[in-house]
């Protein structure tokens, strides 16, 4: 049997996981500040997690399920950006993402993938 080409991102995404899927920005937060902030909640639907640093200079810290404070933590240099995968990261891609920034609050940008 042939299979259809995917036409969209969302098709070929779709198509990878074998289900129903959406991309949506993360509504919680669009910046980081200096004390620690919940930038992606507990979704257990979420199989992609995308945290991009969109600040020229400043670091972040991200830590899953517990507050966030340098240096504990996964670093994301300023202009960088970090991806969580169900398939390579298992289910740290679900858990709730916590983050802090180092020296000034930093905007960042949060992507992820639920099913649907």
């Amino acid at each position: 049997m042939v299979q259809a080409i995917p036409h969209t991102l969302l098709e070929l995404i779709q198509n990878q996981l074998g289900v129903r899927a959406e991309i949506r920005d993360n509504p919680l937060t669009g910046m980081v500040a200096l004390t620690d902030t919940i930038i992606a909640p507990l979704r257990p639907d979420r199989c992609f997690l995308s945290v991009s640093n969109l600040d020229a200079a400043n670091t972040i810290y991200l830590r899953f399920n517990a507050p966030a404070t340098g240096p504990l933590g996964i670093i994301v240099p300023a202009g960088a950006s970090l991806v969580f995968k169900w398939s390579d990261d298992l289910i740290l891609a679900q858990y709730e993402l916590h983050a802090v920034a180092t020296s000034a609050p930093v905007n960042v940008y949060v992507l992820e993938v639920l099913m649907i």
